[in-house]
């Protein structure tokens, strides 16, 4: 069975960045899996760009209400109509690169069905997430949590086997699709899972201390994850190279990327 990279974007201004043509450059060197990028309010003219990085480029038919929630319906009715995948990826679209396969990374560990990974740091270290958090206390009416000493799950990065991967959009689905005047974002509800996936023994919460999946530029920037620049890649303190690196325009390494593809890309600095 095949694998499938799966990646969301809206808005032709969004893709006017030189930091896409990084992202899409650092999957364009993978053969071995598939890639779709679903897109709403792009232009022909990109869509056909896109399709030189992407197997399928499809705008999905679900209403797009909030992109980051929403991604995960259109994922889950395209995957529903194309079942024929053992492992699917989710990205972020922009600010990834992948250094390794992480389908590679995946297959180590047969026996894991979900693969999420942490930021490096706790709720109450991350002001954002904190003010998420508390905001979704404040709409529970049941099993409110304490969350504080919680560590961060990135949404951004997913990786799971079929089935774990089509409950789990609908988990984030239903979730975030609250009245208007209450918009909860995906981040706090893997944030409020965290406590349950780290009890399921088919979960494999990959830490950056100590798995290699993927580093969160975020944790990096403040300190809370020690990491080494060797020959052009990102690592952990033992040497090893991440598989993801997300939210890699935010530490100083940045313009080395960009600098790395200048000469191949569109834009120009």
């Amino acid at each position: 069975m095949k694998d499938v990279l799966l990646t969301f974007v809206q808005g032709d201004n969004f893709l006017d960045n030189l930091d896409c043509e990084v992202f899409l450059n650092s999957i364009k060197q993978f053969k071995t899996f598939d890639k779709v990028c679903f897109v709403k309010k792009i232009s022909q003219e990109k869509i056909n760009w896109l399709s030189k990085y992407f197997d399928y480029v499809i705008e999905p038919t679900h209403p797009i209400n909030v992109p980051n929630c929403d991604r995960f319906i259109c994922y889950y009715e395209w995957l529903s109509e194309n079942s024929n995948y053992e492992y699917i990826l989710h990205l972020d679209f922009r600010d990834m690169i992948l250094q390794k396969n992480p389908f590679d990374y995946m297959r180590q560990f047969p026996e894991k069905d979900l693969f999420v990974a942490l930021e490096g740091m706790k709720i109450v270290d991350s002001s954002c997430n904190l003010m998420w958090a508390n905001n979704l206390n404040r709409i529970l009416s049941m099993h409110k949590h304490k969350f504080e000493n919680d560590w961060v799950v990135n949404a951004g990065n997913v990786g799971a086997k079929y089935s774990a991967f089509m409950n789990l959009c609908l988990i984030i689905f239903t979730n975030t699709n609250r009245p208007d005047n209450h918009v909860v974002f995906e981040q706090p509800i893997f944030n409020m899972l965290y406590p349950y996936f780290k009890k399921n023994p088919l979960v494999k919460i990959c830490d950056p201390f100590e798995s290699p999946f993927c580093v969160i530029g975020e944790g990096v920037k403040y300190g809370f994850v020690k990491t080494q620049f060797i020959d052009g890649k990102i690592c952990n303190e033992q040497g090893e190279p991440y598989y993801i690196y997300h939210q890699w325009d935010r530490n100083e390494h940045a313009q080395y990327f960009r600098d790395k593809l200048k000469n191949t890309l569109f834009f120009s600095l």
